[in-house]
């Protein structure tokens, strides 16, 4: 018999329908020695019963293969209730959005993982170390993207925004895209950041000359800032120990000027103290280092 890992009721979105949801029965099944790790679901109605789920099963299940699965994570927004909380399953072909209570959703994923990402002989603690690793990935990868409304601030109207987008914290820099067409309108290198902050009602970023949409402050109206401000951070930090491993792990002579390209020669005190203020978020003692 197949081992059933963990199944139940969950709400599927249907991309091609506008994003609209419908009831499904999900399944998760582990390896065997005769069937392969999969996802399997189906529609189903609310109350009926097990002889007509297995039925419309055999008749209408869809299968996902659990070895295409590329990053299985929690989809932050604003559009669910306080109850309910999505993840996504991505595979090499197709991205996945799956609806459910905040708990179960917890259980989903880590069962997901541990069934995805598992390998034979791995211990608890290294599998544990393969989850965090996964989440830290998706997290910069593009499942987490927040609505935000611009407030209006001197920055906001030399570049033209005004009224809601999504926000996203990247790897290597934060995105502004259209909420309607899902566009990149303004991305802000976290290296040119000279300061950013969050709370409950509010994520602002200070920008410096070297972005693209010049230097100046952007306030973004949310009650995720908190959450936002969590994900900044957690990218900046990654950025500025692969800096700290990269300077490690060069020749002392190479890593003596790490980005060259942003340097324009001959430059003044005021050129170097701006390059400089990018690292703000990154670490650096900027007094210390321009006294």
């Amino acid at each position: 018999m197949e081992d059933v890992v963990k199944e139940g009721p969950l709400c599927m979105q249907q991309h091609k329908f506008r994003k609209k949801w419908k009831r499904v029965w999900l399944i998760l099944y582990s390896q065997s020695n005769q069937s392969v790790a999969r996802l399997e679901y189906f529609e189903f109605k609310e109350g009926s019963s097990l002889s007509e789920k297995q039925i419309t099963k055999r008749i209408d299940r869809k299968v996902i293969r659990i070895s295409d699965c590329i990053r299985i994570s929690e989809v932050v927004s604003e559009n669910w209730s306080k109850d309910s909380s999505a993840f996504t399953v991505e595979t090499t072909s197709k991205l996945y959005t799956f609806l459910t209570e905040t708990t179960d959703c917890k259980g989903w994923i880590q069962k997901l993982t541990e069934t995805a990402f598992q390998h034979p002989g791995e211990d608890s603690d290294t599998v544990a170390m393969r989850m965090k690793e996964n989440e830290l990935y998706c997290s910069h990868e593009g499942a987490k993207e927040y609505n935000v409304s611009i407030r209006r601030t001197d920055a906001s109207e030399r570049c033209e925004l005004s009224g809601m987008y999504l926000l996203k914290a990247g790897k290597d820099a934060l995105i502004l895209k259209n909420i309607t067409l899902e566009q990149v309108v303004y991305e802000w290198p976290y290296m040119f950041l000279r300061r950013f902050g969050g709370d409950k009602r509010m994520f602002s970023i200070e920008s410096g000359r070297r972005c693209k949409s010049g230097p100046g402050k952007f306030e973004f109206e949310t009650t995720q800032g908190k959450q936002i401000f969590m994900s900044v951070n957690a990218a900046v930090k990654m950025q500025r120990d692969n800096n700290e491993e990269e300077c490690c792990n060069s020749d002392p002579l190479e890593s003596y000027n790490l980005f060259p390209e942003r340097l324009n020669f001959p430059f003044t005190l005021p050129d170097v103290f701006s390059w400089l203020s990018g690292f703000n978020c990154l670490g650096l003692d900027l007094e210390r280092t321009c006294s």
